[in-house]
């Protein structure tokens, strides 16, 4: 999730077209992120609901409006770090116009985050 966080983290800047890489960089890259997820430890939804609370994640995605979040019940890193790569965009786009400031993560935090929208909250 460390990677998910970095992602997040630094999201506004990637507005610009993603960097072409070589399919030996795609490797690295994914050989990394393949063998990072057989250290992390997993994340706690109790801790999750309060970063979610804390982080002001409810004021754009709260359950009564129905977009809470869900992450289908997946918790596997590649999929988290995909789904953060399309909808970063989007979110900063609808922050900017609300003009609410990026949260910004840490691993545990992220981790916390995604075992709570991966929950049945």
């Amino acid at each position: 999730m460390d990677v998910a966080a970095a992602m997040w983290n630094h999201a506004p800047s990637m507005i610009q077209p993603p960097p072409r890489l070589e399919p030996r960089e795609m490797r690295s890259i994914v050989s990394y992120i393949w063998n990072s997820r057989f250290f992390a430890a997993t994340g706690s939804a109790a801790r999750g609901r309060n970063v979610f609370s804390q982080k002001g994640c409810a004021g754009c995605h709260n359950e009564a409006s129905g977009e809470a979040g869900k992450l289908k019940g997946t918790y596997d890193p590649l999929d988290v770090v995909s789904a953060l790569w399309k909808h970063g965009p989007t979110m900063l786009e609808r922050m900017k116009a609300k003009n609410v400031a990026w949260p910004r993560f840490r691993g545990e935090e992220m981790s916390d985050l995604v075992s709570y929208l991966s929950s049945d909250h």
